[in-house]
């Protein structure tokens, strides 16, 4: 970057469903890592789209052999573990970061070893 080239602020990239409608006001208060209600709106509205596309990918670990498997039933574990913990604060992730904890590890690893007896899709 050269010296006349200004910093820029960071962004954030949304999809196009979380752009407008109800979470327009989520703009103002982004850069300023204020959590307002409209910003955990936005935030739960896309966790629970995550959570929807983790889910219908989930058995493609399921069906893929030996370590590459493992791998992508870990990373959705680890995924969902994070959505669960966004959810638990009400999307207000600048005062509470979701991370995973020496606790979350064993569930992660149980859950990408372990195949469920039926998918959260048939829960009634």
């Amino acid at each position: 970057m050269s010296e006349s080239t200004p910093a820029k602020e960071p962004t954030a990239h949304l999809p196009a469903a979380g752009r407008h409608g109800a979470f327009s006001g989520h703009r103002r208060h982004g850069p300023l890592r204020i959590a307002s209600a409209d910003f955990c709106a936005l935030i739960l509205f896309q966790t629970r789209r995550a959570r929807e596309l983790m889910l219908s990918g989930a058995p493609l670990g399921w069906s893929l052999p030996g370590r590459m498997g493992l791998e992508i039933r870990a990373i959705i574990a680890g995924g969902l573990r994070i959505l669960d913990k966004i959810e638990a604060v009400n999307g207000d992730v600048f005062a509470h970061r979701p991370t995973l904890t020496a606790l979350d590890w064993p569930r992660i690893l149980w859950r990408s070893l372990v195949r469920p007896l039926r998918t959260a899709s048939t829960r009634t």
